[in-house]
């Protein structure tokens, strides 16, 4: 089995930099790489436990026991913390500070806490002062979509890593999925793995079809095939997604940039939005992520598909 930073796909400055700095002994020992979900944090992180951890090299052989076992996410000197029904709970972070109150027999030891966005107030604070003075050889990693997302008294404690969406062409490389879906995606394999669900493709093909009512027949909101899009409120919010994304391309084709366009199979639908006043294209935009948000709040389906109909026809 190799090393598992060889298998992260970019982020190369970043490795390398936190590389040199353990091999260097000055390795901060707490950190919040930030980014996108779906980008590589979690795996550059178990990468560095992995180094961390290794018996025999600094950058990790990828060959020994410790780093067999980190591999398997079942190394004893390893605590990864993951959130529960979207929720990192106090009861998880006091399991973390009483795995550190036990001795250790690796010269390290790693506690990786993926999305810690999701961990309730009482549970962070309960990490302030192990953060604060964690103990010789202990390494903390938390992920996050932004620094904003997490407490600033956790920011305040941990070292900042920025990881950037992959490009078009890294994930081309390891994914044979459509093009539309790759640059929908924004560099993200999560992302990409919920629109190549076949429940995702047939939203973006109803939000087509709802589009293309909404430029053509003022009654379109009645017929069949336009109201099956969005009767289950879960498709809705596909449904709006693909809106949004669709009525985003439709703002870059009207300005004269293809190069930008995430649906560029989509060209006859975007060129006939185009022909719209910018001023409704924008409007209808806005009230496209309008419905995703209402849709989150568990708002009654049918009943704001039909509002931002209405309020696109009258812009």
């Amino acid at each position: 089995m190799a090393r598992l930073l060889d298998s992260v796909l970019g982020h190369k400055n970043q490795i390398q930099n936190l590389l040199q700095s353990y091999e260097g002994d000055h390795l901060p020992q707490t950190f919040l790489f930030v980014g996108p979900s779906g980008i590589g944090k979690k795996q550059v992180a178990l990468g560095l436990a992995q180094a961390l951890l290794c018996e025999t090299s600094k950058t990790a052989c990828g060959q020994c026991p410790s780093c067999l076992r980190v591999a398997k996410s079942s190394h004893e000197s390893l605590r990864l913390v993951l959130p529960e029904k979207n929720l990192i709970k106090i009861e998880q972070t006091r399991s973390v500070l009483d795995f550190l109150s036990l001795r250790s027999i690796s010269k390290n030891r790693v506690v990786l806490i993926d999305e810690a966005e999701t961990m309730n107030p009482q549970a962070a604070n309960s990490l302030l002062k192990i953060l604060e003075e964690p103990f010789p050889g202990t390494y903390f990693f938390m992920t996050a979509p932004s620094p904003t997302h997490v407490l600033s008294t956790l920011r305040s404690r941990s070292q900042i890593i920025r990881f950037q969406p992959l490009s078009l062409e890294q994930m081309r490389s390891l994914s044979p999925a459509p093009d539309w879906a790759l640059r929908a995606s924004l560099g993200s394999f999560e992302r990409l793995k919920e629109f190549q669900d076949a429940g995702e493709v047939e939203a973006r093909n109803d939000a087509q079809i709802f589009l293309r009512s909404l430029l053509q027949d003022p009654q379109g909101y009645t017929r069949p095939e336009v109201r099956a899009g969005f009767k289950e409120r879960s498709h809705g919010l596909s449904l709006a997604r693909h809106l949004s994304l669709l009525l985003r391309d439709a703002v870059f084709w009207q300005a004269g940039e293809r190069t930008h366009l995430l649906n560029p199979d989509q060209s006859e639908l975007l060129a006939e939005i185009a022909q719209r006043p910018s001023a409704s294209i924008l409007h209808w935009s806005e009230k496209a992520l309008d419905l995703e948000r209402a849709l989150k709040q568990n708002r009654d389906s049918a009943l704001v598909f039909e509002q931002f109909w209405i309020e696109s026809q009258n812009s």
